[in-house]
Parts: structure tokens; C-alpha cells; sequence
């Protein structure tokens, strides 16, 4: 069984949306620069979703 820290470190693609989960806002292929972006956002809150081999992971994150 896939534990959800590996389907984090894993995944394929990193991507931001807006808070309502409608539209995707920018898309990732490093996690680092994706934390960046995340550590930069002028959002107060966002979706994220990563993708991987068969699987998505989502969550809202309040920065």
C-alpha cells in the first residue's frame, strides 16, 4: 500500500487553483518551485492538487 507521503513525493504535476476549486491558476512539474509559489501567493486561501500514476491528491490550503 502507496502511504499518501509517497503519492506526495511521487507525483507527476503540482497545481494551483483558485479557492473554489474552478480554475486552475498554475501548474508544476518541481515540487520545490511549487512550495515557492506557494510561499509567495498573495491568495489567502487556494486548492491543490497533485497528480500522479493513477491518483490525484487534493486539499485547500490557507496561507
Amino acid at each position: 500500500m502507496t502511504s499518501a507521503s509517497d503519492k506526495v513525493n511521487n507525483a507527476d504535476t503540482f497545481e494551483i487553483w483558485d479557492a473554489d476549486g474552478l480554475a486552475c491558476l498554475q501548474v508544476f512539474d518541481n515540487k520545490e518551485t511549487f512550495i515557492g509559489a506557494l510561499a509567495s501567493s498573495s491568495s489567502q486561501t487556494v486548492v491543490i492538487k497533485l497528480r500522479g500514476d493513477g491518483y490525484t491528491l487534493t486539499g485547500h490550503i490557507d496561507l
